[in-house]
């Protein structure tokens, strides 16, 4: 049995920084010592990924920052173009290890699809899933699925679909699906219909996270970050 998970996500903001949070904080009511892993993170101007910044803070992880993001996507774009990709893996393997020492059960988080290389992190994930050997916790963003708009449920479905089979290709190991920021008016009818339609490629459907508006909001620092501005009072 795996002692790992790997978090991914169907498309940018479907929250899985959220769910991998919830995640490491629900195992660690049952497990004595979990670990955090983000092999790629997306660094900020502080030089820090506030997902990594976060789950160090708010769990009171004794992990360095170094082995919990040991790359960064600039670091993984030079190595693409340089023929290094093995090298960037080998150090990815080593600073997982460390944290594994350390950590009974090892919540991973996939890469954030910002940027020019979005387009190529779906292979990376994968790779990054089969050489960790962590299974695919997937994340859909259930956002625009009900009532409002019933046709983006079927898109949605063909993406998760199209999304295992890929990972299937690449020989991963795929644990489920979780579908998140969905309407909770219609999350239990939602939930029926999907639960059976993904039961016919072999998905299990793993929960519906009904969406928080108070979550959508930014924080304060968050609105004083982005406007570079300087708090007098």
């Amino acid at each position: 049995m795996a002692n790992s998970i790997f978090v991914t996500a169907t498309q940018r903001g479907s929250g899985k920084s959220t769910v991998a949070l919830g995640l490491v904080h629900v195992l660690e009511s049952h497990l004595g010592r979990v670990g955090y892993f983000k092999p790629i993170s997306q660094h900020q101007g502080n030089g820090a990924d506030p997902d990594v910044l976060l789950m160090k803070e708010a769990l009171g992880l004794e992990h360095a920052v170094e082995d919990m993001s040991p790359l960064t996507m600039d670091q993984v774009t030079e190595a693409l173009a340089h023929g290094k990709y093995d090298q960037i893996l080998e150090r990815v393997i080593e600073a997982f290890g460390r944290i594994k020492e350390q950590s009974d059960f090892v919540v991973c988080e996939g890469s954030d699809y910002f940027g020019a290389m979005a387009s190529f992190e779906f292979n990376i994930n994968a790779d990054l899933s089969k050489n960790l050997g962590s299974p695919i916790l997937l994340v859909a963003n259930g956002f625009d699925c009900g009532s409002v708009c019933p046709e983006c449920c079927d898109t949605m479905l063909k993406n998760i679909n199209m999304i295992k089979e890929s990972f299937d290709e690449k020989a991963c190991e795929f644990f489920g699906v979780i579908v998140n920021r969905c309407d909770r008016r219609h999350q239990r009818d939602s939930a029926t219909q999907l639960r059976e339609a993904l039961a016919k490629n072999k998905i299990r459907l793993l929960g519906m996270i009904p969406r928080a508006d108070m979550l959508e909001k930014p924080r304060l620092d968050e609105v004083v970050e982005a406007l570079g501005a300087t708090v007098l009072t």
